[in-house]
């Protein structure tokens, strides 16, 4: 008999309104009559909404089935009418479902549910997996009785699809008892999926690199997720990499394969600890070796071995505080071990593409694809092609691979972005497209002709050797034995959908790095693709507010910036029958650009008669095909402009435009601008470039800048620049707007924000090492908080975090290097965010009273002081590291400021917003009491 039962009947009440991305404001108008927590299932209770014939909806009974409820048809609803006005962004609507859930006995259960982005057992909110990746779990206690299970639906246009009627969504309850007879502590620690997966298909336990036959592996990193089941923290302590085949595992045969390989784990200080609940990457290093594994009949398989220890609750606090002093933290339990396992894949590189792992921008091992060209040739400045996927696709898909070819003497390069959302390719995504191509040139020394081996003469040390012979599959015989990639710098992007909208923006925002770009079916952005137009909170919210918090995410508008690619060779694709990205987006980059370039007629879109959004050939036809081999030609150079304009919102998202890249503005976040005009003397000989800026501070030259004699900006002249500027750079100029009112030549001033400090919030997500989430010991509230701050950011992009209680974090100087580090809970609550407000005090303070009761919040002149407030600001705390606080002046305002805290793309906040709980959650950006931003000396401005 099961421990529970979980209802087959669900009672609905819906749809409402809700705009994309406004979730977590809240803007639920159930709210405004208790909230659906409160609210009991009624068949004559009636709840006005737009959408449905007469302007109210009721509750409904619907059936499940395994599990699963929806597609679930509201059949009052007026789609195809409240299409007219408003498109398809009017589908983007909101439901509640509540299920019952009987447990026969106590019991904790993994839990889960995949299609939404929250559910509520008890009053307390868990964050679950929209897109079904299935890498992800909730452990949660139940006592033995009946348990609701209230589940926040939203039919999101961009996941669902939209412009079908009926638009239907549907979610999924995956529930899994743990095992309560743990016998041995090895038991407590779960390997989690390191792949997503979906419901039908198996997960993968391990993340490693594919094996090249008769080569080896395809990189050197590998990484598991372990998810800790138990009552106390684990330290992860060792990790062993072992190949054997299926019949050594089975039936333990001394002579099957057994292949140990030397393994280091990937980490900062000590131990990794993972937290009660939370699941973390464990990544490791690991020695190849050259040549094929011994011949066996078998499936060969890895088998990782993880060394992990656990602390009881009463050493808690000394075990997690030796993780982040580096200590050796033998004492408090005997180390044990479990063991997650995997195939191998063992690919011919000389046909087929490969998967091959590499550390990312934040020290986690990610994938990416690569296909090598027909022809290996050792010219390091011809091109390399990038291929960004669409929403939903994982980029190993044999779909996705094969439909770009094989190019002749290019290579194709198959980024993940993280996961198969990602980021919409910005920020996080972004970063791991540079990284995953440093991956390729990493790995370059380990492939043929070059491997690294084992030298038992000199004692088993690891050296590179050439092989002592190539076979067939190992070059060809036209290879050049001294091959190289290509050049890092010399980029041609394709993508699709998703992809394609990355592709435009990874083409305005590092233009110098890219001579070439195929965007096929990329939308603008994502307000232009589902209107952000339908938000329930624009009703309630000023105009100049709704703009601020709308400038947090305008460094992403890829047409505010087309400016900055007029001089990359761009082939825009679209079919013309496509009803998911219409036309219409490639069309107005069409025109935008010509405008730019005064040309009406310089790029046109390559539109394909009679096709849809995706066919088989998008990328695999003569069109692109001749596009791809005249830009990959060593003859084709990028065109060379004597005017251009460089357009930016946020230095912190931009790389290098015509050179120069700029390093700081006057007002963040505002608009800025730097037009450009070369011209020569008489003689040609001496060129003079001219620069006029606007709300810019400060830039510095590039190794893309391609020189001058003379330079003038906004009438301030420099001469004889050459003395300065070398192959990287090295020319930087700011505006003295305090004294001189002139450009002079030097850089930022240290005491002062740049590109490096900027944020918004979102920009936590490219820090450079796990984030830090410091929470009070005061409440168990506060870890619940912080184990779903974690969730997402492994969920969303397969990102590290630590937990760290404020008692252990005082006593810690090893976390400083760590670039952003997440405070949860009241001033008064938590014991480091106290000390640090007291030690770096800023324009943004708590008011308390003598007994430490907290009376409002100051920002700047501006004092909140209601109950109810809470806020979400950044803080610094040294030049490279950044304090990002979430607080309040009670624990709804707490509460409130908590949900703000961006997950995915497009989410509007910016560097400080202060909310109201009791607005916020009915009125959504009605309940924003303030936000903006902070200035280049860390004094907020913005709406007060």
């Amino acid at each position: 008999m099961s421990v529970f039962i979980l209802s087959k009947t669900w009672q609905v009440l819906g749809p409402f309104p809700i705009g994309t991305r406004e979730l977590d404001f809240g803007a639920d108008p159930l709210e405004n009559y208790g909230g659906f927590q409160k609210l009991r299932y009624s068949t004559g209770a009636k709840y006005p909404s737009e959408l449905v014939e007469g302007g109210f909806v009721g509750w409904t009974m619907v059936n499940s089935s395994n599990h699963t409820l929806g597609p679930i048809d509201f059949r009052d609803a007026r789609w195809s009418e409240n299409g007219v006005p408003f498109g398809w962004s009017i589908e983007q609507y909101q439901a509640w479902a509540r299920g019952i859930l009987i447990t026969h006995e106590p019991v904790q259960l993994f839990m889960q549910i995949s299609g939404v982005s929250e559910f509520h057992i008890h009053g307390t909110r868990y964050h679950s997996d929209c897109y079904g990746y299935n890498t992800t779990t909730h452990l949660i206690q139940f006592d033995k009785g009946t348990h609701t299970i209230d589940v926040r639906m939203v039919h999101d246009v961009r996941m669902f699809g939209g412009g079908t009627s009926p638009p239907q969504c549907q979610f999924h309850v995956k529930l899994e008892p743990k095992d309560e007879a743990l016998l041995y502590p090895e038991d407590c620690a779960v390997i989690a999926p390191s792949a997503t997966a979906d419901q039908q298909t198996a997960s993968c336990e391990l993340l490693m690199p594919d094996y090249l036959k008769d080569i080896g592996f395809a990189s050197s990193y590998g990484s598991v997720s372990i998810q800790n089941a138990g009552d106390d923290p684990m330290l992860v302590k060792s990790v062993t990499l072992c190949i054997v085949d299926d019949h050594s595992l089975e039936s333990r045969n001394k002579n099957g394969l057994f292949m140990e390989y030397k393994t280091e784990l990937i980490m900062d200080h000590g131990p990794l600890c993972i937290l009660p609940g939370q699941t973390r990457p464990v990544g490791f290093s690991f020695q190849k070796e050259w040549g094929s594994l011994p011949a066996s009949t078998y499936i060969l398989r890895f088998w990782v071995r993880i060394g992990l220890a656990i602390k009881d609750s009463n050493n808690v606090i000394v075990a997690t505080s030796a993780v982040v002093e580096g200590d050796a933290m033998d004492e408090g339990g005997d180390e044990f071990a479990v063991r997650a396992t995997g195939s191998v894949q063992c690919i011919d590189w000389l046909t087929s593409a490969f998967k091959y792992t590499f550390l990312d921008y934040d020290n986690t091992v990610q994938y990416a694809m690569a296909k090598r060209p027909h022809v290996l040739n050792s010219n390091a400045s011809k091109p390399i092609l990038v291929a960004l996927h669409g929403a939903g696709v994982e980029t190993d898909s044999s779909f996705w691979i094969n439909s770009i070819p094989a190019q002749k003497q290019c290579w194709v390069v198959f980024p993940t972005g993280r996961t198969p959302w990602g980021y919409d390719w910005h920020g996080p995504s972004t970063r791991n497209v540079f990284r995953s191509l440093e991956g390729l040139a990493a790995i370059q020394e380990l492939l043929p002709p070059h491997f690294e081996c084992m030298d038992f003469a000199t004692g088993g040390d690891w050296v590179t050797v050439s092989a002592p012979h190539e076979t067939a599959r190992t070059l060809k015989p036209q290879d050049d034995r001294d091959w190289n990639i290509g050049s890092l710098d010399k980029l041609i992007v394709l993508g699709h959908s998703n992809g394609g909208q990355g592709v435009w923006h990874l083409a305005v925002h590092f233009p110098d790095k890219i001579i070439a770009v195929v965007p096929a079916a990329g939308y603008i952005k994502i307000q232009d693709y589902v209107s952000f137009a339908n938000w329930v909170g624009n009703s309630y919210c000023d105009p100049w507010l709704r703009g601020i918090l709308e400038s947090s995410i305008a460094e992403y508008n890829n047409d505010l910036h087309l400016s900055n690619m007029v001089h990359i060779a761009v082939l825009p694709r679209v079919g013309t029958q496509d009803d998911n990205v219409p036309p219409l987006h490639t069309r107005k980059y069409v025109r935008i650009l010509n405008g730019h370039l005064r040309q009406p007629a310089a790029i046109k879109p390559s539109e394909v008669m009679g096709q849809g959004h995706w066919w088989d050939t998008v990328f695999h036809d003569k069109t692109v095909q001749q596009f791809l081999d005249q830009h990959a030609s060593p003859r084709q150079e990028k065109k060379e402009l004597n005017e251009f304009c460089i357009t930016l919102m946020n230095p912190a998202g931009n790389g290098s435009v015509f050179g120069i890249h700029v390093e700081q503005m006057m007002i963040p976040y505002r608009l800025g601008k730097i037009k450009g005009v070369f011209t020569s003397d008489n003689s040609n000989t001496k060129t003079l470039l001219t620069l006029k800026t606007t709300n810019i501070a400060s830039f510095r030259f590039t190794k893309h800048f391609k020189g001058c004699n003379k330079l003038i900006v906004d009438g301030d002249k420099f001469s004889h620049l050459e003395k300065h500027h070398t192959v990287e750079g090295g020319v930087s100029l700011s505006f003295d707007g305090k004294k001189s009112k002139r450009w002079k030549l030097e850089g930022v001033k240290s005491n002062e924000r740049n590109a490096a400090s900027y944020g918004p919030i979102h920009r936590m997500y490219e820090s450079t090492k796990p984030l830090v989430v410091i929470i009070p010991s005061c409440s168990s509230h506060y870890k619940h908080v912080a184990l779903q701050i974690t969730h997402d950011w492994y969920l969303y992009g397969r990102g590290d975090s630590m937990i760290l209680y404020d008692t252990q974090a005082i006593a810690s100087n090893m976390i400083l290097d760590h670039p952003y580090h997440i405070y949860l809970g009241l001033v008064n609550e938590n014991k480091r965010l106290e000390s640090l407000l007291a030690d770096k005090p800023m324009h943004i303070g708590f008011e308390k009273t003598t007994a430490s009761t907290i009376m409002g919040i100051k920002v700047g002149d501006k004092a909140y002081r209601d109950p109810g407030t809470g806020i979400l600001f950044m803080h610094p705390i040294s030049k490279t590291t950044t304090a990002i606080v979430i607080s309040g002046v009670d624990h709804d305002g707490f509460e409130s400021a908590w949900h703000l805290l961006p997950r995915r793309t497009g989410m509007m906040v910016p560097e400080w917003i202060v909310t109201s709980s009791t607005d916020i959650k009915s009125n959504g950006l009605g309940g924003v009491l303030g936000a903006g931003y902070f200035d280049n000396e860390w004094k907020p401005f913005g709406y007060m």
